[in-house]
């Protein structure tokens, strides 16, 4: 079942702090297909906060990787409900 991704957020910023520095990063993508609520296009996002001690590489790709986490797990969360239905479009 083809589905056609928009992405419309996909940054990363810090907030630098007195002992600790906060690492933002947030996704929003639009999903559209052909049944259910991807014909008019669904909607996804996350939004994930980090406090450490430095921006390093490695707590940015964590950071990252916790917000990625967090779209796919709702992504994988909606699509489940509409799984029956899925499978019986042509």
């Amino acid at each position: 079942m083809p589905i056609e991704v928009d992405i419309e957020k996909f940054w990363g910023w810090f907030q630098p702090g007195f002992w600790t520095v906060k690492l933002h990063f947030e996704t929003l993508i639009r999903l559209k297909g052909l049944f259910g609520p991807f014909i008019d296009g669904e909607e996804f996002d996350s939004n994930v906060e980090r406090s450490c001690m430095a921006a390093t590489e490695e707590n940015w790709l964590l950071t990252i990787h916790a917000s990625l986490d967090e779209l796919n797990n709702d992504i994988v969360e909606d699509l489940s409900a509409y799984r029956d239905v899925i499978k019986t479009v042509p």
